[in-house]
């Protein structure tokens, strides 16, 4: 999944989106675990209530900031 994610961003994807099952709960722990949140179902998947869409964005959210102390 981390390869994937690096991947999109270097091609210049702003945001990843993904379907999958509600009944799929370690799928879901998995994605939640990358950042996916839980979006509306969209295209083919609107009107299919077992469907369950995550998206994230692909842009650096966490700013790091590293202090050396002397």
């Amino acid at each position: 999944m981390e390869n994937l994610i690096e991947q999109s961003k270097r091609l210049g994807y702003k945001r990843m989106i993904l379907e999958t099952g509600e009944l799929l709960k370690a799928s879901v722990r998995l994605y939640s675990k990358y950042r996916f949140e839980i979006i509306p179902n969209y295209g083919a998947y609107v009107n299919m209530p077992e469907s369950l869409c995550m998206g994230r964005s692909l842009k650096d959210s966490a700013v790091t900031i590293q202090i050396r102390l002397l």
